[in-house]
């Protein structure tokens, strides 16, 4: 394994930590959202 092949991997690592957290940002604001739809009058 060279050099490039584990910058890579740091990097490809470091992206699915990132979207990670904005998936879990994602899913603590859905519920929010979700609840302020809730109680609109239509």
């Amino acid at each position: 394994m060279n050099g490039w092949d584990l910058l890579t991997w740091i990097m490809a690592t470091g992206m699915l930590a990132g979207v990670a957290a904005i998936f879990v940002g994602f899913l603590r604001d859905a519920r929010g959202i979700l609840n302020r739809a809730d109680g609109e009058e239509k």
